[in-house]
């Protein structure tokens, strides 16, 4: 489908153009129609009403694109070896170490265990974005473990903004808080799903591009209104970096995307998760591609290790197909 990669790019433009226009109706709610003393809108405000009904409606049209796409994402992969990926996951690790340590010096964490319990889990989270991807592909076990250390901080950190609360439960921040975080979480179990092997990528393609939309609606808005000085109700610093810092985590990873989907004539990718860039014919086969590894004189190995069912293109299993061929 040579125009899925202009329908994604419609999609993604459209989460992020919502995620901005959205939170700019959420920033004027909370300067125009925000109860500084009840800690909730006032009465008849409309502007919550709009930007959650507009939230909903970016949400459904991202599942629509991703229904759309389904057939269109059997390359989606990692790409780690992506200078963006790379500098999103060490600045979502540092940020994740620095906001936990200022966590602690300015007593935000709280002595409590529920305060105590983000900032332990807080060390292997912060390793599966530092050293995460660049573990060797064999290690499927460690990968599993440090994916799961990963969704129990963010569970901490939802418990500990549920209960663990200087306001109202049914205060809007921390449900806006509490709706973010739990996108951020779906997202990152869908990631997860690819170090072990077992990807569902519309499903993950779906989750980045609706975390787009729900994360950015928290975290923008705060971050203006904070570096304003003009956030009407309370907050802490280091969870504010940390959720714009997985708002632009997210952001890039569904932007790497868009080269992963597309006609198979013109990307693919290897067992290895890596871009493979078609266009180099075999001089003695004309008409077929030679992969990804016989270009650099590497034989590909038989079982992957990690991955159990990688993905393999038809070019690829044509280019096997003939080498066998010439071999007997």
């Amino acid at each position: 489908m040579k125009n899925s990669r202009m329908i994604y790019t419609c999609a993604l433009m459209i989460a992020l153009i919502a995620s901005l226009g959205l939170s700019s109706l959420r920033v004027l709610a909370l300067l125009m129609e925000f109860d500084d003393a009840a800690k909730y809108y006032e009465h008849g405000a409309v502007l919550p009403i709009v930007f959650a009904v507009g939230a909903l409606v970016a949400v459904g049209a991202s599942l629509a694109f991703t229904i759309v796409l389904r057939g269109s994402l059997d390359r989606v992969g990692e790409a780690t070896n992506s200078y963006a990926h790379i500098f999103a996951s060490a600045l979502a690790g540092f940020v994740i170490i620095g906001c936990s340590l200022l966590a602690i010096l300015s007593g935000e964490a709280g002595p409590g265990f529920l305060g105590v319990l983000p900032v332990i889990l807080s060390v292997p989270a912060a390793l599966y974005f530092l050293i995460g991807k660049a573990l060797p592909v064999g290690t499927k076990n460690l990968r599993i473990i440090m994916s799961a250390f990963l969704g129990l901080w963010f569970f901490s950190v939802i418990v500990r903004a549920y209960f663990v609360s200087d306001v109202e439960i049914n205060n809007p921040n921390r449900t806006m808080l509490l709706v973010a975080l739990a996108a951020a979480t779906l997202y990152f179990i869908a990631e997860g799903r690819f170090r072990v092997g077992n990807p569902n990528r519309p499903r993950y393609v779906f989750l980045g591009l609706a975390a787009i939309v729900l994360i950015g609606l928290y975290a923008l808005p705060n971050t203006v209104l904070i570096i304003l000085r003009a956030y009407p109700d309370s907050y802490e610093l280091g969870r504010e970096l940390v959720m714009l810092t997985l708002f632009l985590y997210v952001l890039i990873r569904m932007c790497i995307v868009v080269g992963m989907v597309g006609d198979e004539e013109t990307y693919y990718y290897d067992e290895y998760g890596e871009e493979e860039a078609d266009g180099k014919e075999n001089a003695e086969a004309p008409g077929v591609t030679e992969s990804y590894a016989a270009r650099r004189g590497v034989n590909p190995p038989v079982n992957p290790g990690a991955i159990p069912n990688p993905v393999i293109t038809n070019t690829e299993r044509r280019y096997r197909q003939y080498t066998e061929g010439q071999q007997k």
